[in-house]
């Protein structure tokens, strides 16, 4: 299967978007039940309006549901190529993408932050983007409105804002330009959701966010230890192996080098954050641990050398994720 999405073409994109609705047809057997514990005034808003006003079906909602996760998994697979993590445009990333995160469609099938996935993958572009040195100031602008809006969303993402600007610091020169440009660009969603609060004459609720403890030190969104610690040994596994396979450390330019240990900090920091609100695994977070693996697993997969290899690797995951939705009783 692996070898067919090396392909580009509009054939292997639809077998894509219908392998994405086979891997996350278990969802259809679940009720959405959205968990506004522990959001922002964005996902908040968004989590209301589905659940409460528009009282939409679940097949309406399944539609929404895979219509992120497959332009997600497009849009994942493009931002990898252009910062040469794989050397040309194919599917393959997108095909990863859809396998990793349909692991846990029944925790983010009823998650807000969900939503905002397009958005958390657009951050790691533009730090890839920052650590190539590039003097766009619009990059500055864009990283504060991206932060801000991550921020606005789940406020436990304020660790991976201050990852975000301290790689900023590190990476660019002080010019004072661009810390207006993007403190203008973090205020942005605040000064928007405010607005939009404002207009439906709900700023209470808007403020009740910051001063409700559950807003920042707890959510009901819990993944058992065991759960995740499946998840990311079958992975990890898969991962080792094909580093052995595939001389993953030959051939390295020093921006791909440097966007690796920019994941790596990623992931640890993300890992910190778990355990400094109180050791809980939540999905909020661990979309964030799954968008690393998948960059990891892609570069691997695709230097790999040897072909049945891989593929015997990707159809023992699928083998997986097929048991542990429909047979392990999760």
């Amino acid at each position: 299967m692996i070898s067919l999405f090396k392909l580009y073409s509009e054939g292997i994109l639809l077998i894509l978007l219908g392998l994405t609705i086979l891997l996350n047809i278990n969802i259809l057997f679940q009720p959405v039940i959205f968990n506004l514990q522990g959001y922002a005034p964005i996902t908040g808003s968004l989590a209301n309006v589905l659940q409460n006003f528009l009282n939409i079906p679940k097949w309406l909602y399944f539609i929404l549901y895979i219509t992120i996760q497959f332009g997600s998994a497009v849009y994942f697979g493009s931002v990898i190529t252009k910062h040469k993590i794989v050397n040309q445009y194919n599917y393959i990333p997108a095909l990863l993408f859809v396998s990793i995160f349909a692991l846990t469609n029944s925790y983010t099938f009823g998650c807000a932050t969900f939503l905002m996935l397009p958005i958390l993958i657009l951050l790691f572009d533009r730090i890839f983007q920052i650590a190539t040195n590039d003097k766009n100031m619009a990059n500055a602008f864009d990283l504060g409105l991206i932060c801000g809006t991550l921020f606005f969303s789940y406020f436990p993402y304020a660790l991976l804002v201050v990852f975000a600007y301290f790689m900023f610091i590190i990476l660019k020169p002080f010019y004072w330009r661009y810390w207006v440009a993007s403190a203008i660009g973090f205020v942005c969603p605040i000064l928007i959701a405010l607005i939009a609060y404002a207009v439906f004459n709900q700023t209470d609720i808007f403020f009740e966010y910051f001063t409700s403890n559950k807003s920042f030190l707890y959510s009901n969104s819990i993944i058992t230890t065991t759960y995740l610690f499946l998840h990311l040994a079958v992975i990890g596994t898969i991962i080792g192996i094909l580093y052995f396979f595939s001389n993953a450390d030959h051939n390295k330019t020093i921006p791909i080098v440097r966007n690796y240990l920019f994941l790596i900090v990623a992931l640890a920091i993300v890992l910190l954050l778990f355990q400094l609100i109180g050791g809980l695994w939540t999905m909020e977070l661990l979309i964030v641990v799954y968008i690393i693996l998948t960059i990891v697993l892609t570069n691997f997969i695709i230097k790999c050398k040897n072909p049945l290899l891989k593929n015997a690797l990707h159809a023992l995951m699928l083998v997986y994720l097929i048991y542990f939705q429909y047979f392990s009783g999760n």
